[in-house]
């Protein structure tokens, strides 16, 4: 199962069905968990976990130091859950200070030529298509999907089950449910996401209420949020109210132009 060209390091726990391809570098205490396949050329290095059934294709490059000029060395992380599939030439580094993590769900694809820098967070489920760049701690919800080469500034949130066009850029944080333009701003409620996962009229309802007092009202956004606050809402309803309640650094993401719904 392993490839006589492979170069594996003692360090490295490797499940004893892991498939490992020509060329593949496993260089440091890597774990792989049972079923996973590693292609040729893949590199893997550092403190990095894989959960089960995982594939990196070729050329990808999976826990490599950071891009970051603070970091001086020290014991950092990378966890990937289960079932995630990185694919060609992707590069994903783990955290910067000594101590810290990045961290990927399971279920994720992450395709091709996408980044995904240190110290970010994904969850469960979620999707960077062809060129996606997260820069260092930004925090991807379950279910997102980062269409192709958009760009999701340092710090910044996505919510759950939230859709970021393709080449968009995200300098502000995106509440769940939402669908952005390129610019990052919101247009709509991801209403196809929502019946992926099996969300009910009613519910889906209500959150596109939720969305049109925030986002459609001529009032300031503070006394929008407060007016929903004050409203009989369901759990996903008050998942968005939770989210802009804790805003990052960067802020919450205002209206699009385009705004519909």
């Amino acid at each position: 199962m392993i490839h006589e060209t492979a170069i594996i390091d003692p360090q490295a726990e490797i499940a004893p069905d892991v498939s490992i391809g020509p060329y593949a570098i496993i260089d440091g205490p890597v774990k792989i968990g049972a079923g996973s396949k590693i292609h040729a050329h893949a590199h893997i290095s550092g403190h990095t976990t894989l959960g089960r059934n995982c594939e990196i294709h070729p050329h990808a490059v999976v826990g490599n130091t950071p891009q970051d000029h603070s970091y001086e060395g020290g014991e950092s992380y990378l966890v990937i859950g289960d079932d995630t599939q990185i694919r060609e030439f992707v590069s994903i580094h783990r955290g910067a200070a000594p101590g810290t993590s990045t961290s990927i769900g399971s279920g994720c694809m992450i395709m091709a030529k996408a980044h995904v820098a240190h110290n970010c967070v994904l969850g469960d489920g979620v999707v960077l298509t062809n060129g996606v760049e997260c820069a260092g701690h930004a925090q991807i919800g379950n279910h997102a999907l980062i269409a192709a080469h958009a760009m999701i500034h340092q710090f910044a949130r996505v919510g759950r089950r939230s859709m970021c066009v393709g080449t968009a850029l995200i300098m502000r944080d995106v509440p769940p449910f939402c669908v952005t333009d390129y610019k990052g701003g919101l247009v709509k409620v991801n209403v196809v996401g929502l019946q992926r996962e099996g969300f009910s009229k009613e519910t889906t309802r209500e959150i596109k209420n939720a969305f049109k007092v925030l986002y459609r009202s001529d009032e300031p956004f503070s006394i929008a949020v407060e007016q929903l606050k004050a409203m009989d809402n369901c759990p996903e309803v008050e998942e968005i109210l939770e989210f802009i309640a804790n805003p990052s650094k960067c802020g919450i993401a205002g209206r699009s132009r385009a705004t519909r719904e």
